[in-house]
């Protein structure tokens, strides 16, 4: 395995999953020049129960257990309306989710988790260029009328492109790893 892809948000943002925190803070005494003082000091919040926790959560084990994979963390893209049945009807992102939090509060989740993970974002909200709120672009999603919110073909080629366009920036862990060196491919 190389690479490890996290494609997250959109479901925390439909089932109204609250956003928490990344960090809870206490005090601690710490060294501070051969002097004891006391400082603020952060613990990575690891739950379940908000987006962060859940964020954190699966960050701390593929960081711990898959150090010579590169993680890529992938925002949503844009939301449009979607209807699956009489009891399944969504509305696209112009509306906030129960607790008031827009697709984008999620979108800007994600992009604070890959820098304190120093991991790569890839950002398909800001780059697919896919936007189900216009017309034009039902073409990318599966029905214009029912479902905007899941690409067809051309939206999955769309986001295919981007996303191997963003991975050619990333410098390669495929040809050198620390503790052995294989072929480059």
């Amino acid at each position: 395995m190389d690479a490890i892809f996290i494609f997250a948000g959109t479901n925390d943002y439909y089932h109204n999953t609250p956003i928490g925190k990344f960090f809870s803070e206490t005090t601690k005494q710490t060294n501070y020049n051969g002097a004891s003082v006391t400082r603020k000091y952060r613990t990575p919040v690891v739950d379940d129960s908000t987006f962060c926790g859940r964020i954190n959560k699966v960050m701390q084990y593929l960081k711990n257990n898959y150090p010579e994979q590169q993680i890529v963390l992938m925002t949503p893209i844009h939301r449009g309306y979607a209807k699956f049945n009489e009891k399944n009807v969504q509305p696209d992102e112009n509306y906030s989710n129960e607790l008031g939090l827009y697709i984008d509060a999620y979108v800007d989740v994600l992009k604070q988790a890959a820098s304190y993970w120093s991991v790569p974002l890839i950002d398909l909200y800001s780059l697919s260029g896919l936007y189900p709120l216009a017309d034009a672009h039902a073409v990318y999603f599966h029905n214009a009328d029912t479902d905007r919110l899941h690409p067809n073909a051309w939206g999955d080629y769309r986001l295919a492109k981007t996303i191997q366009y963003q991975l050619l920036a990333l410098p390669s862990t495929f040809c050198f790893y620390p503790l052995k060196l294989s072929l480059c491919q």
